[in-house]
């Protein structure tokens, strides 16, 4: 590879990893040209790009990268590699079906998970594969708390009503 090249895909990754919510290194090692077409096919149906990546130049710009700390992605640098990433936070859980369902449908633990960055959270290994599908964004628990909190303060509010009405009641009967 020319020096200029590589400088370019140094660029790019570090581009990549800086920019990207969503970070997936799995190893597709022995799938043959077919099952990489319809992975990749499924990840930008949902907007989630694949590249193969250098090890050597991945673990260049992991360490050039400012706004994050990736550093637990080198030791994960042996073999096949290749990235998985997306800048929509909700994309993490749909990666994980995507790589589960493959497994499910061919029979087979390939693609291997070898290490996720979801969440400011790192993931090893295919056995984390549920604990990312079932995996809630900082948004969706949000969410689940104010429900929670709701349907209380409703009951609440709808007890002082019915009091306030009780009250107006008793009040109107004495006036007459």
């Amino acid at each position: 590879m020319k020096i200029n090249y590589k400088k370019k895909i140094l660029i790019e990754l570090t581009d990549i990893l800086s920019n990207n919510d969503i970070l997936y290194l799995i190893d597709i090692s022995n799938l043959n040209s077919n099952q990489i077409f319809f992975l990749r096919k499924k990840f930008y149906e949902n907007k989630i790009q694949m590249k193969v990546v250098k090890n050597s130049l991945l673990k260049k710009s992991i360490k050039k990268v400012k706004n994050k700390n990736l550093n637990d992605f080198i030791p994960c640098l042996k073999g096949n590699t290749s990235m998985i990433f997306s800048k929509n936070k909700k994309t993490g859980k749909i990666t994980s079906k995507i790589i589960k369902n493959f497994h499910e449908r061919k029979g087979i633990e390939i693609p291997k998970l070898k290490i996720a960055y979801v969440q400011e959270s790192f993931y090893v290994g295919n056995n984390n594969l549920n604990i990312l599908i079932n995996l809630k964004t900082k948004e969706d628990l949000i969410t689940d708390i104010i429900y929670i909190i709701r349907s209380p303060l409703e009951n609440m509010i709808l007890s002082l009503l019915q009091t306030v009405n009780n009250m107006y009641g008793i009040i109107k009967g004495l006036s007459k």
